[in-house]
């Protein structure tokens, strides 16, 4: 079966200046944590051959697990946001994994229903519990995902490294056990 491919004109596109891309849908497949590195919220498309990894704070990961469990029945962290939004009839619609800068991914979220919130620019980190909770669609390119694999492999190193050295597990704040 064929990847599912969106076709974005450069005029459509949420990534500015940028010639016709095409926009793979992606889907929350979960999110892995693991001792001593970031959380990974994971990405796959239709048929789970494309895999992307997204790094989050914990804060955000401990939101999107929460946001995605059925059986929760706490309020959502997100419900003042979420109700400000139905108030000025803005909808998060779509999040677009656009650029990585350093060891950081970003988005255009992409809004639909306000006439002045059309779209924003933010690190995807600070935005993922936000858009599962709301139901958004989630795009990104092959070169993307190419690109975070490879940004990947070196994070992972670079946890590996950190958790070898000594005096790493200690703490030196006052209320951190």
């Amino acid at each position: 079966m064929a990847k599912k491919i969106v076709r974005k004109s450069s005029k459509e596109n949420p990534k500015k200046n940028t010639v016709e891309q095409n926009w793979i849908e992606l889907f929350p497949f979960g999110i892995s944590l693991a001792y001593g590195s970031r959380p990974v919220m994971i990405f796959k498309d239709e048929e789970e051959e494309l895999t992307l990894p997204v790094w989050l704070n914990e804060m955000d990961a401990g939101l999107a697990l929460a946001e995605a469990d059925p059986n929760n029945t706490v309020d959502s962290p997100h419900f003042v946001t979420k109700k400000i939004m139905e108030e000025v009839g803005a909808e998060l619609k779509e999040c677009y994994f656009v650029e990585i800068i350093g060891h950081h991914q970003y988005v255009n979220l992409i809004f639909g229903g306000h006439r002045k919130l059309k779209s924003m620019r933010c690190r995807a980190d600070q935005a993922m519990s936000l858009c599962v909770t709301s139901e958004a669609r989630f795009f990104a390119t092959q070169d993307y995902v190419d690109s975070c694999k490879i940004m990947d492999s070196a994070l992972q190193v670079a946890a590996e490294e950190l958790i070898s050295q000594p005096g790493v597990e200690e703490s030196t704040q006052k209320y951190l056990i």
